[in-house]
């Protein structure tokens, strides 16, 4: 994944999952703290299975578009500007005489 932004992001959402899904078991062996966490889309919880669902939508939603990088625009757009350039400095400037022969032309 080229941008910043998707890799923090699936970054952070996966580990909420490997997080929650490693205390789980650590509680289910009794070496961890019971607590109220869910096993992710295992126990039935209601918002928490939507939220879940949603969570990983966005994780396949940013791996989808992980090819399309913010800046190949911009960066096609300035290789047109720098193309455009340096035919302007090719070109030959007109001279005097061409330009007031247009105008009064």
């Amino acid at each position: 994944i080229k941008e910043q932004y998707g890799k923090f992001l699936i970054i952070g959402l996966s580990s909420l999952y490997i997080l929650q899904s490693f205390a789980t078991i650590l509680m289910n062996v009794n070496m961890g703290v019971q607590t109220n966490v869910n096993l992710p889309f295992v126990t039935y919880g209601g918002v928490y299975f939507i939220v879940s669902i949603l969570s990983i939508a966005i994780i396949f939603s940013v791996y989808r578009r992980k090819d399309i990088y913010q800046y190949e625009i911009e960066n096609k757009i300035e290789d047109e500007v720098k193309e455009a350039v340096k035919f302007a400095e090719d070109s030959p400037e007109p001279s005097l005489e061409t330009l007031t022969n247009d105008i009064y032309a």
